[in-house]
């Protein structure tokens, strides 16, 4: 898994200092995906063929994202359809669109997936998936679901997002935690910077002596949302 994702990241930098044109990576990569039946391994080639098309012409792009989609339909496995559905929108497989958008409806109890497809919609340029995420934070029951629904909205929504957030926020009618979930998607959908806030943070930080307060039960500085 590691060597497919290895292998995608160079095929995606070589392609952007106009080194590439190959496509040997993604042809490999897609083949290994076809035959691939770990769970585990299909997201890792997935994504990893994803990044390596870079490398090719449309022709060939479009012949990997149907076998992708295709391996998407037939995987049954949360984290592999997860990764995948991230993958069909890196590969901008627009005929997975209506398949996304019925697992993201129905996924409200696995808040990974509910994340990784929503954001494989945001990168097809879905417009139902703000609508789709305002709905399942409103009504969803699950803590983890609601938390993703919000994370998601403001990863992939735009400016349309914050008007019903905002409405979300300020209702008092609201559950409390649906109402802080709200305002976590507020916060993510403004970030102006393009990596999380907490990056700065975890530059040199001594992974091999973390302290409480940075990590672990869920309260550390690196857990918060």
């Amino acid at each position: 898994p590691w060597a497919a994702i290895a292998l995608g990241v160079q095929a995606d930098g070589l392609a952007a200092a106009g080194m590439g044109r190959s496509g040997a990576a993604a042809s490999g990569l897609a083949e290994t995906l076809r035959k691939s039946r770990n769970a585990t391994e299909k997201g890792a080639f997935a994504l990893g063929l994803a990044l390596a098309c870079a490398d090719v012409d449309d022709k060939v792009r479009a012949r990997h994202g149907r076998t992708m989609h295709k391996a998407f339909q037939r995987a049954s496995a949360p984290d592999a359809r997860g990764h995948l559905a991230v993958a069909l929108g890196l590969l901008n497989e627009q005929e997975a669109r209506a398949d996304l958008r019925e697992v993201l409806q129905t996924s409200t109890f696995q808040p990974l997936l509910l994340w990784s497809t929503a954001v494989g919609l945001g990168l097809l340029g879905d417009d139902e998936v703000a609508p789709l995420l305002v709905d399942i934070l409103s009504t969803s029951r699950s803590h983890s679901s609601r938390a993703a629904a919000a994370i998601a909205l403001g990863t992939v929504g735009d400016g349309r997002a914050a008007q019903p957030l905002v409405e979300l926020a300020t209702d008092v009618s609201r559950p409390d935690t649906t109402r802080a979930f709200a305002i976590v998607g507020l916060g993510v959908l403004c970030e102006e910077r393009l990596l999380p806030w907490r990056n700065p943070m975890a530059q040199s930080v001594p992974y091999t002596a973390l302290t409480a307060t940075l990590i672990g039960k869920a309260r550390g500085l690196f857990d918060i949302l």
